[in-house]
This record gives structure tokens, C-alpha cells and sequence, in this order.
């Protein structure tokens, strides 16, 4: 995991507050020098950040692709589980995210019978409760239950004579290098002067040589909090109706740790994505008035 490092610039800026990822001393070798870069691995394990996570919700119960409907409300998709550290930490946080409802995950063994892969193409790490898997090829999906672990079900989203109406999300993972190198760069966030809408934002966050932030991180988000004081703020994201998805600015995964019953108008209007003043993101107007944070 890496550490987090907080420098403070100052400049003629109404105020900038930089945030800087600083690696691991693993990450380094043992004569002081750095190792190469590593190829960038599509599916290797991404930090375990609780704005990572969510969970999509419908009372009537779902199917396999309605649950990634809800959690594409969300900028996410259905959850997958990488490694037994990821597989711990969701398990550990099922009861306190639905009242240890079972949820569906994002893993199928539709290609081959008990090899199950994930929504993003990723293996999948799972622990089956006793005598699951059991039902064959009529069962290709997964639902975790934090009181008996994972457990395969049809893909209609019937696990046990029971419909499922909860789906563990997940945001995706980072799709290239770029987004890689772009959420782990050091970066210095900067307030624009005055109240401005989001289209305005983006405008002049770009004329700053930078893009209206992208929350990547916890400790990016408290940075950002910090800056803007009391007030709400702009994160770069607009859900696009056409596409039925949130788009940044970069095109990069964003975390967006929505406030409880948000986003309240995806999927049928265009709108904004902003951090409140009391905590949490809310999907607004685009063309209201909000604090602007710039990150370099």
C-alpha cells in the first residue's frame, strides 16, 4: 500500500494543497535504487479503498444484468474479487453495506463449468461454502453471504429459493497504464476563484495545463475536503444518458463514495457528480453554481 504524504504550496492561487503518492519501500531495491516498472497488469489487485466499494439495491429482486445496471448507477460494476485480501475485507463489510443480505458478485463459470471469471475478464477468487458449487451447469452465478461465504445460483438471481436483491459493486479497474500512471502520479490540487458551474470548470481547469478532479483515493478526497473548506465541490463526472454511465474528463475509473440513497436521477436525466458540504457525493444540475478544485 502506498504512503500518502501531504505538501502544502503556496502561490497566488485562492488555495492549492498537493497531494503526493509516495511508494512503498518495497517497491524499491536494496542497494536505495528503483526497479524497473513492472507491464502493467490489467488484472492485478487494486488497493482496497472503501470509496471503492457500494452496493446496488432493488426490492424486488434482480437478475445477473439488472444488478450491473444498478451498479453502473453508481460509476461501478458488479464486484470482483482478486485476491484473498480483497475477498476478506468485502466479506468482513457485507453486513454493515445491507443487513448481511446476500448479494450478487460479478463472477460466472458460463464458459467452463467451475472456473469462474470475472465481469472484467479478471479469475476470481472465492471460497464456497460446504458442498457449494452444487448446481451445475443451471447455476452459473455467485452470490457472497457474510454468514456462509460464496455460493453459486442461477443467473436470474435465484440462490436457494430465495431472490436476491442486493449486488456487491465494485469500481472498475483501472483499463490501461495511463489511468494507472494517472491516479498515482503526485498531484497538486488548486481552487479555482469563485463559484462556477461545471461546464465553466472543466473549461478553466483545462486552461490551467489540468482537468477538474478525479477522486482516486481516500486520502485524495480528504485533500480535497480540506481545500474547499465548508463547501461543496465539482468532482469530474457527468452521466451521460446515451451511454448509461458516468464519463470523466480523462476517461479514467473514478471512486465516488455516494452519499446514502444517491445518485437520485440516473439513469433518465443529465447530471453532475459533486462532493457535498456534509459528506458524501450527490448527482446535481450541471448548471448550478459549486466550489471547483483543479488537479494538476
Amino acid at each position: 500500500m502506498r504512503g500518502v504524504a501531504i505538501v502544502v504550496v503556496l502561490c497566488a492561487c485562492d488555495g492549492v494543497f498537493g497531494v503526493r503518492f509516495v511508494p512503498d519501500r518495497d517497491a524499491t531495491a536494496g542497494d536505495g535504487s528503483s526497479d524497473a516498472p513492472a507491464p502493467f497488469d490489467r488484472c492485478a489487485p487494486q488497493p482496497l479503498d472503501a470509496l471503492r466499494y457500494g452496493v446496488g439495491l432493488q426490492s424486488t429482486g434482480f437478475d445477473f444484468t439488472l444488478a450491473r445496471t444498478r451498479c453502473s448507477y453508481k460509476g461501478m460494476d458488479l464486484a470482483d474479487l482478486d485476491d484473498e485480501a480483497e475477498w476478506a475485507y468485502v466479506m468482513q463489510h457485507v453486513s454493515a453495506w445491507q443487513s448481511n443480505a446476500p448479494e450478487f458478485l460479478g463472477a460466472t463459470d458460463n464458459l467452463v463449468e467451475n472456473t469462474f471469471v470475472g465481469v472484467d475478464g479478471c479469475p476470481a477468487v472465492l471460497h464456497f461454502s460446504q458442498n457449494e458449487p452444487n448446481g451445475g451447469a443451471a447455476e452459473n452465478c455467485v452470490e457472497l453471504d457474510s454468514a456462509w461465504g460464496d455460493q453459486d445460483g442461477t443467473c436470474a438471481g435465484n440462490f436457494g429459493g430465495t431472490q436476491l436483491t442486493a449486488a456487491a459493486c465494485e469500481t472498475p479497474r483501472w483499463p490501461d497504464a495511463t489511468c494507472l500512471a494517472a491516479a498515482t502520479r503526485p498531484a497538486n490540487l488548486t481552487m479555482l476563484a469563485g463559484p462556477v458551474t461545471f461546464a465553466t470548470a472543466r473549461t478553466q481547469c483545462a486552461a490551467t495545463g489540468g482537468h477538474l478532479l478525479e477522486i482516486d483515493s481516500t486520502a485524495e478526497l480528504t485533500a480535497a475536503t480540506a481545500l474547499a473548506g465548508n463547501n461543496a465541490f465539482w468532482v469530474d463526472a457527468q452521466w451521460d444518458v446515451t451511454m448509461a454511465a458516468w464519463e470523466s474528463g480523462t476517461g479514467c475509473p473514478e471512486l465516488f463514495g455516494w452519499a446514502p440513497g444517491y445518485p437520485l436521477s440516473v439513469p433518465g436525466a443529465t447530471v453532475c457528480a459533486q462532493i457535498s458540504a456534509t459528506g458524501g457525493a450527490k448527482d446535481v444540475a450541471c448548471d448550478t453554481f459549486q466550489t471547483a478544485i483543479c488537479e494538476m
